[in-house]
């Protein structure tokens, strides 16, 4: 009975992804919509773990995937004094994706998924580990998605393929490897670590307040790069800056920031309020 308006939902965000210019919509949205309509259709099966971790402070965060999206949200605003204790609830959702006529290919495969969640003291600071593997002879039709409340997160080092990375409120670095997918940095803590993002068939959205700073080296092949910064010292004067190729530098920063992506778009954005955006994030 549900499979008329799920249709007409998922067109409207097909349609609404095409006219905004921006790939996919708000994280959770998406999954919301496209989950169930691949479970019914597209022969998806899925199951989920969920983990509570005890935390003190702010929390790194390191996350290695075969595959799989990952969303990672901090609920803190401030940061706090640093000895706050809270939880991060993990939740592990691994997916067998063989098609509409191998549904219980999809669903024998599931076990197959290993994974594994723990914290760890790495380089002075509280870190959650999160890994996930597999075994299947087909890994190309399995995914492990990993999201992450928590109160505050510090830096993140994310490695994954086939996967969206979505970050909200960040107040370290990030270090990002992934394709096919987007990813979205969104904080309103300033951003001056360094920063590496790579990715492929997805685009790159990096949403950071004027008080953030670095020097920024940014390239896609096959896309092209955007940058709106209305509050901040934005200096974007180098000779070889193009449609697809800018070097800049925000604030006087000397930390580098350095994106590249392959067929997808670099959006740079610093503004007085990076998360003020609606469901799909406009150019830039």
């Amino acid at each position: 009975m549900c499979r008329g308006p799920l249709a007409i939902l998922a067109g409207a965000l097909l349609i609404g992804s095409l006219v905004t210019g921006c790939g996919r919509p708000r994280p959770g949205l998406e999954r919301a919509v496209s989950a169930p309509w691949r479970a019914t259709f597209g022969g998806e099966s899925s199951d989920s773990e969920s983990f509570s971790i005890p935390t003190i402070g702010r929390q790194n965060v390191v996350i290695d995937l075969f595959a799989g999206d990952v969303t990672i949200r901090a609920t803190a605003n401030p940061p706090g004094t640093g000895d706050e204790q809270g939880i991060a609830a993990v939740t592990i959702t691994r997916r067998g994706m063989h098609g509409p006529t191998r549904k219980a290919d999809s669903t024998a495969s599931l076990p197959g998924i290993s994974a594994s969640v723990g914290a760890e003291w790495r380089e002075g600071n509280s870190t959650i580990v999160v890994n996930a593997t597999t075994t299947h002879e087909e890994p190309w039709l399995q995914a492990a998605d990993v999201d992450i409340t928590l109160p505050m997160l510090g830096s993140v080092v994310v490695r994954t393929s086939r996967g969206h990375v979505y970050i909200t409120n960040n107040s370290r670095g990030v270090d990002i490897e992934t394709s096919k997918g987007d990813v979205r940095v969104v904080t309103q803590f300033p951003m001056s670590d360094p920063t590496t993002i790579l990715n492929r068939d997805g685009d790159i959205d990096w949403r950071v307040p004027g008080t953030s700073a670095g020097t920024y080296d940014l390239e896609s092949v096959g896309g092209l790069v955007f940058a709106r910064c209305p509050v901040g010292k934005w200096l974007c004067t180098d000779a070889a800056n193009s449609d697809r190729r800018m070097f800049a530098r925000l604030n006087d920063g000397s930390s580098r920031v350095v994106m590249r992506n392959v067929d997808g778009d670099i959006r740079i954005a610093v503004l007085e309020n990076p998360a003020d955006i609606g469901t799909y994030i406009w150019n830039p």
